[in-house]
């Protein structure tokens, strides 16, 4: 047996990861979002916010709203309003599209992750930001390691939210391009994953790592949000290691290989 890839985590992560769309509006080609296998079919897809709403109330613990892009979802500001205040709920977006929805349903602060991309129309994503901070909600910032982007810490640094605020500088989240390596799958053709996450798809279903939630494979395809939680641990044998969408690289898990070469 050879150790591909194994990731630890000191505590257990039970956070609800949900992809409430595929869309967004942007397609940059360092996001695991606007790879080809994303279909216009797959990207229409949603279920309604009373389905999101009772399965994260009822489980009751943090969770996460991302995409594509959130805001694209056509239910959120609705979505948002029948959310139990009562839990932690985090929003990740790109910040460039209509917010008054969320604004006028939002009836307490939301922390956001609030990417900024090199394509980025700087000047609608920072009035976005500075309505949410005037609303009393607040952001953190990630920036991807690819192309151009110097300009974007350069608009950072303009605005005086570089050292006020945190910060990331992310990798390349392409498939097979992250710390699994390019052409990994031609070596490793046949490998063993074990991995622990709750990664729901806009279809609704829990799905064992993001690479398989945007094709939508019935392999490590689980529960649905409406459903009880299925186990903590979920192993399958896969013939795609290595063109893993970079996002795959922070999942708790252990990838074996049984005969490598």
């Amino acid at each position: 047996m050879q150790v591909l890839f194994d990731k630890k985590k000191k505590y257990a992560d039970r956070t609800v990861r949900c992809y409430l769309t595929l869309k967004c509006n942007s397609n940059c080609e360092y996001c695991s979002a606007g790879v080809p296998h994303l279909t216009k079919e797959r990207k229409k897809i949603h279920i309604p916010a009373e389905h999101w709403a009772e399965g994260l109330n009822n489980r009751a613990r943090a969770a996460v709203l991302a995409g594509g892009e959130p805001f694209l979802y056509p239910q959120f500001g609705k979505l948002i309003r029948l959310l139990d205040p009562t839990y932690p709920v985090w929003i990740y977006t790109n910040l460039e599209e209509n917010i008054k929805p969320f604004l006028k349903n939002a009836t307490r602060p939301y922390p956001l992750l609030v990417s900024l991309h090199q394509n980025t129309n700087f000047d609608v994503w920072y009035k976005n930001l500075r309505d949410l901070w005037l609303e009393g909600h607040f952001a953190k910032f990630h920036i991807i390691k690819s192309g151009d982007y110097k300009k974007v810490t350069d608009f950072l640094e303009e605005k005086d939210i570089v050292g006020q605020y945190s910060t990331h500088l992310c990798g390349d989240q392409r498939g097979g391009i992250k710390s699994r390596g390019e052409h990994i799958n031609d070596q490793y053709p046949a490998v063993s994953c074990r991995y622990r996450i709750y990664l729901y798809g806009p279809d609704g279903y829990r799905y064992m790592c993001v690479t398989r939630l945007g094709w939508g494979s019935i392999i490590g395809k689980y529960e649905h949000i409406l459903e009880d939680d299925g186990p903590e641990w979920m192993e399958i044998g896969c013939e795609n290691f290595g063109l893993c969408v970079g996002c795959d690289n922070n999942i708790e898990g252990t990838v074996l290989c049984k005969n490598p070469s």
